[in-house]
């Protein structure tokens, strides 16, 4: 994934979008953990905090697995 999307999609307006890649952190770094790792800390400041829960649930699941 390219970085400079990735960073778009993290801070794209509609929390679907949102969402969709909070919901593919775990897949983004089974190929690029810093990415994922970047986008994590992006997200965790997201407004919308269904989106901090994914991304908490994703990182936790990252860190046992």
């Amino acid at each position: 994934m390219n970085r400079n999307l990735g960073a778009d999609l993290a801070a794209d307006a509609s929390s679907e979008v949102r969402r969709q890649l909070a919901n593919a952190l775990g897949r983004i770094g089974q190929y690029d953990a810093a990415l994922r790792d970047q986008l994590a800390a992006q997200m965790q400041a997201d407004c919308s905090a269904q989106i901090r829960q994914i991304v908490k649930e994703t990182m936790i699941l990252q860190a046992d697995g």
